[in-house]
């Protein structure tokens, strides 16, 4: 597993907790590609959104590799069509998670938790979400994942 992003915290948490590499989404993944993954990754996740993080999975995914888009995305977007087909790459998209997704994740809750109660950054109340969404926005490095709870400060 390769695990990409911008925050060197958010990159030393993915190697703490099993990444087989990490890269610095600001440096040019050519080399690394070619050189690490040895002609690109048979599956890539998308979890940003954005018309230049979607490109750069195509560049990840290796011929005839699925990119998977999680979550909401921005609407339109230009992507290369030629390097799609030519590459053969499957995209999907996912939004939901269904009952079964959800009865799996609850079978191994415990198992999970000491790595999620890692992740977790802080707990606060609701009515800091606004300012809380607008650090992770700038990408705060102290912030990796909120929970908000319904109890006051």
């Amino acid at each position: 597993m390769v695990m990409v992003d911008l925050i060197d915290s958010r990159l030393r948490m993915a190697r703490d907790l099993g990444a087989d590499l990490t890269f610095k989404a600001d440096e040019n993944p050519q080399d690394f590609i070619h050189q690490q993954l040895v002609g690109g990754a048979d599956i890539v996740i998308e979890a940003v959104g954005i018309e230049k993080t979607v490109r750069q999975s195509i560049q990840w995914a290796s011929r005839g590799g699925r990119i998977i888009i999680v979550g909401l995305s921005q609407k339109l977007m230009s992507l290369d069509m030629h390097e799609i087909v030519n590459k053969e790459v499957k995209i999907e998209g996912s939004f939901l998670y269904d009952r079964k997704e959800y009865e799996e994740i609850l079978k191994d809750l415990n198992t999970l938790k000491p790595s999620l109660d890692r992740m977790v950054s802080l707990t606060a109340p609701l009515s800091e979400g606004v300012g809380l969404f607008r650090r992770l926005a700038e990408m705060d490095a102290s912030l990796l994942k909120v929970v908000l709870t319904d109890k006051p400060a």
